[in-house]
């Protein structure tokens, strides 16, 4: 243990302090508080009216696109077992047709005022008493058909004339005088195909010409007339 170390006997005693003297405290003469002057009125002053700054836009919102419902997938069916069906015969593809040519449209004939019909032919007066006559060769001519046609020599003047295949056909008729000049007619037009006023007026034409160069003659009666040579036979 450490020792403690010893104190003085004669403790020392501290003088006692003396209490101070105290001055009397002058005494401060009283200032004066200065007159406060009474604020002048100030006029309010007019108040400028605020700047607004311009509101700033909000961007619209956008609204959600409606979603349209899902729509539901039908369940898949287990396939059926199917029994494997039996191969058919190829079928032949139709061969391809080309197409057909569009016909252009036809105009439609524009309306035409009915003709007026040409008046039907008349046979000449003149050949109306001819008709009941019987038509005869002069028995005198000589005459020969070569290639179908006629060669005749009138007496008189002894010179020759050729006839066509029609009036070759009129002559040949004439020849025995049996034939009036209209049954000559219905026989020409049984031959050919000529009208009823055509075939009269070729007979009846050929007729005055055969007459007036003297091959021929009309007779009221059927039959050849007599020549002077037929008394001498």
């Amino acid at each position: 243990m450490a020792a403690k170390p010893k104190q003085n006997r004669a403790a020392r005693k501290k003088p006692a302090k003396k209490a101070a003297k105290r001055k009397p405290a002058r005494k401060k003469p009283a200032r004066k508080k200065p007159a406060r002057k009474k604020p002048a009125k100030r006029k309010p002053a007019k108040k400028k009216p605020a700047k607004r700054k311009p509101a700033k836009k909000k961007p619209a919102k956008k609204k959600p696109a409606k979603r349209k419902p899902a729509k539901k997938k039908p369940a898949k069916k287990k396939p059926a077992k199917r029994k494997p069906a039996k191969k058919k015969p190829a079928k032949k593809k139709p061969a391809k047709r080309k197409p057909a040519k569009k016909k252009p449209a036809k105009k439609k004939p524009a309306k035409r005022k009915p003709a007026k019909k040409p008046a039907a032919p008349r046979i000449p007066s003149r050949f109306s008493p001819m008709l009941s006559s019987y038509l005869v060769q002069n028995p005198e001519t000589a005459w020969q058909t070569l290639d179908g046609e006629a060669v005749i020599v009138t007496p008189a003047d002894s010179k020759l004339h050729t006839l066509n295949e029609t009036a070759t056909f009129i002559w040949e008729l004439c020849e025995k005088g049996e034939l009036t000049v209209a049954q000559i007619v219905e026989r020409l037009r049984a031959e050919y195909e000529v009208g009823p006023v055509a075939a009269v007026r070729d007979v009846c034409e050929l007729a005055e010409d055969l007459i007036d160069k003297g091959m021929a003659e009309l007779r009221d009666e059927p039959g050849v007339p007599k020549t002077p040579w037929d008394d001498l036979v």
